[in-house]
């Protein structure tokens, strides 16, 4: 047996009826709703003329909202008479006291609002706003009781849920199966063939916390059933009975956070796809045609897709090579952010036959111009003159410039100067040294000599060395730094960009 039933029909254009005989308050709650809420709204004075309206309105009118005490008569008539229009009401009362909850249980009422101050409003507005999205909300309800069955499914008419029963396990599961807008389940404990843990156990294999929510039920005093349902998947847990008024407020709890958790999905898929398309930009706008790898080998290994390393290279006109590898702070979407501005600096200058000395302090002025100041750019520069003879070196504290000749370290270039972009200064003067044909120069970002393992050990100027050494003499690809890095770290993730790159003389 499945049963699905609406509190009414619903009409064409959600529309409110305000049963107040404060004309102020009326006029001003009917803007709020209109400005807040974007729905029309009509304004009774009197039970008499609230009736006549709702009379004269084939649609119906999505809610009431009603001053229990008219001009014409008091909170038992005018409820008993709204809600026999069925109209669901929300009492906008003056106070509130114990005999009007009771009273209120035993008519179409939804809730109430006092309206002892100017918050009070407001309240009203959410109320709204939660009943309007119940209006598209399925419920399944679970229980072997066809009374407990009735009872639960007449409170959330009342809160204007589309409501659909089943009286086991089983055919929860089925409706479930065929039914995936469902949003909330609240199932009973005790049922024949499938308590309502094993239930929620087994709705968990296929719906999960973030997209419907559970709540369990029982009248049983056992101390340890709330437990039981949480462990099994549930959301929340209530025993019978219960007030209305609880009921109301776990359910709604519970749906607002199923709804918090979609607008947060929805946010973070809008910056997922924001970012998507700033990196394919970035990405496009760092990758130059004029980029010449001319004795150049090179490895790249980023933690994302856009990435703080930078390894430039190009040949002047007069045949001079220059070759940078930088690395900004940090690494991902913002460290890229300076790449592009580097890039076009860097081929722009080369192509006009200017001194790499002029193009580090162009980088330099540039990124402390433009760039925020907590973000700067460690740089190795290369300068290779046309006869490949000599070369001058620029050290803006990357880790040391290796100089090998006859597969041994010939020289280990120290940082001499302050990444670019901390203060608007001129660059040292370049270390110079004489070459010979063979010789390799190694320039490399500190996510190479900072790999670490599961003991924190970091791979270090040790390994690498290492392992150019080997890779000289067994003549190795430059690529199989990245088997012997994953290597170091056991499993362990990457956890900056990786650059290393060769010029060869």
């Amino acid at each position: 047996m499945i049963a699905m039933t609406e509190t009414q029909p619903k009409s064409q254009e959600p529309r409110i009826l305000i049963v107040e005989d404060a004309r102020m308050l009326a006029v001003a709650l009917r803007r709020f709703i209109r400005a807040l809420i974007g729905l029309p709204s009509d304004i009774a004075g009197t039970l008499h003329e609230a009736l006549e309206r709702i009379d004269a309105n084939p649609q119906g009118y999505t809610l009431a909202i009603l001053d229990p005490n008219l001009p014409d008569a008091r909170h038992d008539q005018s409820l008993r008479a709204i809600s026999g229009r069925g109209v669901a009401s929300i009492l906008f009362a003056e106070a509130y006291d114990e005999s009007m909850r009771v009273a209120l249980l035993n008519q179409h009422v939804i809730d109430f609002v006092v309206k002892n101050n100017p918050a009070s409003l407001m309240a009203m507005l959410q109320l709204i706003r939660r009943i309007l999205k119940n209006q598209s909300i399925e419920v399944l309800l679970v229980d072997d009781s066809k009374i407990a069955r009735h009872l639960a499914a007449q409170m959330l008419h009342t809160y204007q849920f589309i409501v659909l029963e089943a009286e086991c396990g089983e055919q929860a599961i089925d409706i479930l199966e065929h039914q995936p807008d469902i949003r909330l389940v609240i199932t009973d404990y005790y049922m024949p063939g499938m308590n309502g843990d094993e239930l929620t156990a087994r709705i968990r294999t296929f719906r999960r916390r973030e997209e419907m929510a559970i709540i369990g039920l029982s009248s049983e005093d056992e101390p340890s059933l709330p437990a039981r349902f949480l462990k099994s998947g549930a959301n929340d847990f209530m025993r019978k009975p219960f007030l209305p008024e609880e009921f109301f407020c776990r359910i709604t709890q519970n749906l607002e956070y199923l709804e918090q958790l979609e607008e947060i999905r929805k946010h973070r898929d809008l910056l997922s796809r924001e970012r998507e398309i700033i990196e394919v930009i970035l990405t496009k706008m760092r990758a130059s045609a004029h980029f010449d790898p001319y004795r150049l080998r090179y490895v790249i290994e980023p933690v994302e897709r856009t990435y703080g390393d930078l390894l430039l290279a190009a040949r002047r006109p007069d045949g001079a090579q220059h070759v940078m590898l930088g690395d900004f702070t940090g690494h991902g979407l913002q460290a890229a952010l300076g790449g592009p501005m580097v890039t076009s600096l860097f081929y722009d200058m080369t192509a006009q036959n200017l001194p790499m000395t002029r193009i580090i302090d162009e980088i330099n002025r540039k990124i402390t111009i433009s760039m925020p100041t907590d973000m700067f750019l460690a740089a190795g520069f290369v300068e290779i003159e046309p006869d490949r003879a000599r070369m001058t070196t620029w050290n803006c504290s990357i880790p040391d410039i290796l100089v090998y000749r006859d597969d041994r370290i010939l020289e280990r270039l120290h940082s001499e100067n302050l990444p670019r972009g901390i203060r608007d200064m001129p660059v040292k003067p370049g270390r110079i040294l004489h070459l010979q044909p063979g010789d390799r120069i190694f320039l490399f970002s500190d996510g190479i000599i900072e790999d670490k393992n599961p003991e924190e050990e970091p791979f270090d100027f040790q390994g690498l060395e290492a392992f150019l050494t080997r890779m000289l003499a067994e003549d190795l690809p430059l690529e199989r730094i990245l088997v012997t890095l994953e290597q170091h770290r056991q499993g362990q993730e990457q956890q900056d960009d990786i650059t290393l790159a060769e010029v060869t003389c």
